[in-house]
């Protein structure tokens, strides 16, 4: 009997071991997106944003307001009718509305130019007091991006260390992912220093106007 030429296929089975990419910082902490998850950064977001709607709400239509004011109480003004114009800013909604019911309640002192004036640069300094939130928001946002970004590649280098392998494969994801902060920082800072100058401006027309009015 002759044997036959070929005999039944020898399959040979291989042991695989998955090694999952390293996609670790440091002691097997994963690595995580760094940017407005950071907690600075996301809490410099929300303050930015509430400021922003805060000042939207607050000077909303500021100026159409004023000038309707205006036509109401400067009539009365002219009658010398100071209780009736009084009881009109009674609201002081309005900077308009503030000024003018100072002016009345000091009628007749001493130095009332300097005095309404004084008060005139009061009430922008109010207007102007959420503003300093911003300020500080554009300063200082894109330094706290970088300072994450700075955290991320030294995690990202020290995985090179912890798995005992080199390469740009090892810290690139790691190096992506920090990035994100400064990017992060630096549009966080860019819409806070745009609204700041934006209300800055807006606000330096109330106190003309307001100069113009007294």
């Amino acid at each position: 009997q002759v044997p036959p030429l070929l005999g039944p296929p020898q399959l040979t089975m291989r042991k695989v071991t998955l090694v999952p990419a390293p996609t670790f910082c440091s002691a097997g902490v994963p690595v995580r997106s760094i940017g407005l998850r950071e907690p600075p950064l996301l809490v410099f977001s929300l303050a930015l944003w509430a400021v922003v709607f805060e000042r939207i709400w607050s000077l909303w239509g500021i100026f159409d307001k004023c000038r309707e004011f205006q036509e109401k109480v400067i009539p009365v003004l002219s009658k010398q009718q100071a209780e009736i114009a009084a009881d009109m800013c009674k609201g002081e909604r309005l900077p308009v509305e503030k000024l003018c019911r100072f002016a009345i309640a000091k009628r007749g002192a001493a130095n009332l130019p300097d005095k309404v004036e004084t008060k005139r640069k009061e009430i922008l300094h109010d207007l102007k007091r959420p503003l300093w939130i911003l300020a500080t928001i554009g300063a200082s946002a894109p330094f706290i991006g970088l300072f994450g970004t700075v955290v991320g590649i030294i995690r990202s280098f020290h995985s090179i260390a912890t798995t005992g392998t080199s390469g740009f494969t090892v810290v690139s994801a790691g190096i992506s992912e920090a990035l994100i902060a400064t990017a992060a920082g630096i549009v966080v800072a860019v819409v806070a220093v745009i609204f700041y100058n934006y209300y800055n401006m807006k606000i330096n027309r109330i106190g003309l106007y307001l100069k113009g009015f007294s």
